[in-house]
């Protein structure tokens, strides 16, 4: 359980790290913008491994627990994944305003 637990604060603070970076991104021109996107891509794949890990652990705690646990991991799956939405969403505009400034030149 302690274990689990551990896991869950390392995805807490990828995801995070996922969203601050989200934010930075809102801002039209952020600064460093490819390198906002690439390290928020890697938040992703981080909280997926750490997700996996976590659903690894379950397996081998005593069932009245599990339910719980599997909960809390559906929980955390639904919100990386709206989190996942909304980088796609922004990486988009990034990508579409870079395409606009080097067609104007």
């Amino acid at each position: 359980m302690a274990l689990f637990e551990a896991y869950e604060d390392q995805l807490k603070a990828s995801i995070k790290d996922l969203e601050d970076k989200l934010e930075r991104l809102q801002k039209p021109h952020a600064e460093g913008e490819d390198a906002l996107v690439r390290g928020a891509n890697q938040d992703v794949e981080e909280a997926e491994e750490v997700l996996m890990k976590m659903e690894m652990e379950i397996r081998s705690v005593k069932s009245d627990t599990k339910a719980k646990l599997q909960s809390k991991v559906r929980l955390h799956k639904d919100h990386l994944r709206e989190t996942k939405e909304t980088l796609r969403l922004r990486t988009a505009r990034v990508e579409e305003t870079a395409n606009r400034s080097s067609l104007l030149g």
